[in-house]
């Protein structure tokens, strides 16, 4: 069963996307601070970032992860 939890975020502005990795052990926000953070899901099960940055001076709107066979770090944002 699927139980939700929430997380702080710590982002600035409101978010406007979350994707999962292929595995679901990888997650990434985007938001309207202009920012992507990158979370690793612990054995527990939280969430905790591992990644930050700023990316361009808008809004970051979509963020997804690219297949497996790209890599580990692999995704798109726009």
């Amino acid at each position: 069963m699927f139980l939700p939890r929430s997380i702080e975020a710590n982002h600035k502005d409101l978010i406007h996307d979350v994707s999962f990795d292929f595995h679901r052990h990888r997650m990434a926000t985007c938001s309207s601070d202009q920012s992507i953070k990158v979370w690793d899901k612990s054995e527990s099960g939280d969430w905790h970032c591992t990644a930050s940055w700023k990316t361009h001076s808008g809004s970051v709107w979509h963020v997804t992860w690219a297949h497996p066979e790209f890599g580990r770090f692999g995704f798109l944002f726009c």
